[in-house]
């Protein structure tokens, strides 16, 4: 995959295309979407232009579709806590104090797990800094008042669907929106689609502690087995 960049601008919608953007990139660096790739860009050397466009269609196609699976897989998870609520509920006959907990606390869970399907990071990725709270904190307050602007350091996404760069930002943005942020005031980034993962072990080196690369080295090697 050559690596492609291009700039979002992440209002709702825009974080939403992009999520779905890193689903597709996630799916097709599984196999056999993997090896499909691969036989594509092989058989492509060999076709007309109008084959290897039917070709790259029917690749779209099933790209688009094993997202689609996992989105209902997804939504099957979350459907089922939700059902579980409903039987709890339904089975109270006089509904204690115990079982309304209960019932709370499946709801509870099921909408949560919604918002953690439909969250950036859910999509993150092993080959990353562990998260720091404190920094999406401060980057969410500066973006929602105004004080972000755009520069060049990019989203960095590898072939594979991880984010390799980024990801406090996005955590940012993702939490302003959900606070009511105004898709007028949303950021742009560059970002960067198809990296090798490999640049994982060198990015953002200004920010990390010792600890931090060689836990990144040892994700890097145990994802390479």
């Amino acid at each position: 995959m050559t690596p492609k960049a291009e700039v979002l601008t992440l209002t709702k919608q825009g974080l939403a295309n992009f999520i779905l953007e890193l689903k597709r990139t996630q799916i097709r660096g599984r196999s056999p979407f993997e090896a499909w790739a691969k036989r594509k860009r092989k058989a492509a050397k060999k076709l007309k232009a109008l084959n290897q466009k039917k070709l790259h269609e029917l690749y779209v196609k099933a790209v688009d579709a094993g997202v689609s699976e996992w989105e209902q897989r997804q939504r099957n998870i979350v459907d089922k806590k939700r059902q579980e609520a409903k039987d709890k509920q339904a089975a109270a006959d006089a509904a204690s104090y115990g079982d309304m907990l209960e019932v709370t606390l499946l709801t509870h869970s099921a909408d949560g797990l919604a918002d953690t399907f439909n969250s950036v990071r859910f999509y993150i990725g092993e080959l990353n800094r562990d998260v720091n709270e404190g920094r999406v904190a401060a980057y969410r307050t500066d973006i929602e008042e105004g004080k972000w602007w755009f520069t060049p350091d990019p989203i960095v996404i590898t072939d594979d669907g991880g984010i390799i760069n980024g990801q406090h930002r996005l955590l940012a943005v993702e939490r302003a929106l959900s606070e009511g942020l105004e898709d007028a005031k949303a950021p742009s980034f560059v970002v960067v689609w198809g990296v090798d993962k490999k640049a994982a072990i060198l990015m953002d080196e200004a920010r990390r502690t010792s600890t931090d690369r060689r836990d990144i080295a040892i994700r890097y090697a145990n994802a390479n087995r």
